[in-house]
């Protein structure tokens, strides 16, 4: 849906965090919050490649830097956690 682009040459740490129970999906940048949406499930899309630093979809933006780290947890985190990383 378009937004800012953090092409600064600076380190950001970008969370997305989906929440199944609330239905959310929530963006920090850096701890802080940024926007949430209503989230769709993600059963519903039929990928059939996952990228980091890319979209599925053909009309969207690719990343233009590098991925120090990723993580993935099991259950939602809430904005005190990512917060404190």
């Amino acid at each position: 849906a378009g937004g800012g682009y953090l092409d600064d040459g600076r380190t950001y740490m970008a969370t997305t965090v989906i929440d199944g129970i609330a239905g959310t999906l929530s963006y920090y940048i850096d701890g802080v919050h940024q926007s949430t949406i209503p989230a769709i499930s993600l059963g519903s899309y039929s990928f059939t490649n996952m990228y980091l630093g890319r979209s599925p979809f053909a009309g969207d933006n690719y990343v233009s830097g590098t991925v120090d780290e990723f993580r993935v947890y099991s259950e939602a985190r809430n904005a005190i956690t990512i917060a404190v990383d």
